[in-house]
């Protein structure tokens, strides 16, 4: 059997390449026939072509290999300039399962590409030692400071909410896939006109779930005008996820009734987009999960939890289980919607099998009723119309 051979000779230096970057091109040359030499030589993959792209086996035994050994000190440049010279793609299908994720990839989003792949955010990321360093998109968003952007993503929304006086919010979870029972009706409509099963059966729905968008926008618009009638210091904000659905509903009844609303929104792949009701110099986008949870918890007087999927089962089990630890003070967490999470969740189940302590089935508060839920913050803290 013969060993593994990557001919790196016949790779050129791109003539655009800058010195930087031809110094790392030789280095990892270098480095890529520390490779050769370190892998097992009865594996039997040969590259028989002039580049690691002949042989996608041995390009991503390499990348492998280099990655866990270098990765940690690898600029994003650098990184950028070896999956170049050593693609894997297009992968054979008969690789996808055996090779489609290495063990030693990061598993948390590189930010430097998250941001370039933004659309309508593309700033200058080059290497440039020119730049002062805070005004360095290519050094800040790098692995080594992201404590730093931990840092600033704490402290712009605390500080913007802080200089406009939101100390205390009620935040409020929910699907994101919630419309209004106005988007619903027109849905069902085309749907019908259709004729489309498929299409019918999902507006249909559509409208069942509609009734959630409207309770939580009612909610919302209880809690606004109640803390519009306080004083300044002690008014309550409605706080959400910043996207569409339940999180929609609840700022639009804020705003609705002329309030501040708070939207913390988080920047995915796929979505999403902040929803029109939110005020503008309160809409917040993150990067890191993490980050914007720590921001639901630090002014939340009250958490509402209506109907969602894994988003809103993350952050309502968070809650629940920081309050049940003690790492939280407590505060009134309601679910709304009992027919659905009753029949999602079987709390008893837990008590039954010693996983949770009766006494734990206290910590929240299953309604219906937008004027029940806000009466439960109520009596929580004494509260007076």
């Amino acid at each position: 059997m013969r060993g593994l051979a990557i001919n790196i000779t016949p790779l050129p230096v791109p003539r655009s390449t800058p010195k930087c970057h031809a110094g790392a091109h030789t280095r990892l040359h270098k480095i890529v026939g520390q490779v050769n030499s370190c892998l097992d030589p009865h594996q039997g993959l040969v590259a028989d072509g002039t580049t690691a792209a002949a042989n996608p086996v041995a390009a991503m035994r390499v990348q492998n290999h280099y990655f866990f050994h270098s990765g940690p000190r690898l600029s994003a440049m650098r990184r950028r300039l070896f999956c170049r010279l050593f693609p894997v793609e297009p992968r054979a299908p008969s690789l996808l399962m055996k090779a489609n994720t290495p063990l030693h990839d990061r598993r948390l989003s590189d930010a430097l590409a998250d941001l370039q792949a933004s659309p309508g955010e593309t700033p200058d990321t080059s290497p440039n030692s020119d730049r002062l360093a805070f005004m360095d998109p290519e050094f800040m968003l790098r692995r080594e400071t992201r404590g730093i952007r931990f840092q600033l993503e704490m402290l712009k929304p605390d500080l913007g909410q802080a200089a406009q006086g939101i100390e205390n919010t009620v935040v409020v979870y929910g699907s994101a896939r919630f419309v209004s029972a106005e988007e619903a009706a027109t849905l069902l409509q085309a749907a019908k006109a259709s004729g489309d099963e498929a299409a019918l059966a999902i507006a249909e729905r559509a409208v069942r779930n509609s009734i959630y968008y409207e309770l939580a926008r009612e909610f919302a618009g209880i809690v606004a005008l109640y803390s519009n009638r306080q004083e300044v210091a002690n008014r309550l904000y409605i706080c959400t996820g910043g996207g569409p659905g339940i999180m929609e509903a609840a700022n639009r009844g804020a705003m609705e009734a002329g309030a501040l609303t708070v939207g913390l929104n988080i920047a995915l792949p796929h979505e999403q987009g902040s929803n029109p009701y939110i005020t503008p110099s309160l809409n917040y986008r993150f990067h890191y999960f993490a980050l914007r949870k720590m921001h639901f918890m630090m002014r939340a007087k009250a958490l509402v939890a209506f109907p969602g999927g894994f988003g809103t089962l993350d952050e309502l089990f968070e809650v629940l289980t920081l309050v049940q630890t003690g790492k939280s003070k407590p505060v009134p967490i309601v679910l709304f919607g009992t027919q659905f999470w009753n029949q999602l969740i079987n709390f008893e189940a837990l008590v039954e099998a010693g996983t949770i302590a009766e006494s734990d089935l206290s910590l929240f508060h299953l309604t219906d009723d937008p004027h029940q839920a806000w009466q439960n913050i109520q009596d929580f803290y004494g509260l007076t119309d």
